[in-house]
């Protein structure tokens, strides 16, 4: 069974909290091209594995927007 990437795990969590790339860039501050390049195909010259660091991150700040203030 293939392994599901960060990439992906990215792009699903875009979707489901309608998320921008710009949204994300600013989120977890990374650059735009960056995070393009996170959802840029796999065939891609673009393409590049995003680090587990960065979708903890993501994931952490989804969180903190998710808490009631």
């Amino acid at each position: 069974m293939a392994k599901i990437t960060n990439n992906t795990k990215l792009k699903k969590l875009m979707k489901h909290h309608r998320l921008t790339q710009v949204k994300v860039a600013k989120l977890i501050d990374y650059s735009l091209d960056t995070v393009k390049s996170w959802c840029a195909s796999k065939t891609s010259t673009r393409y590049r594995a995003m680090p587990n660091r960065a979708l903890r991150s993501l994931q952490q700040e989804l969180k903190l927007l998710g808490q009631p203030k």
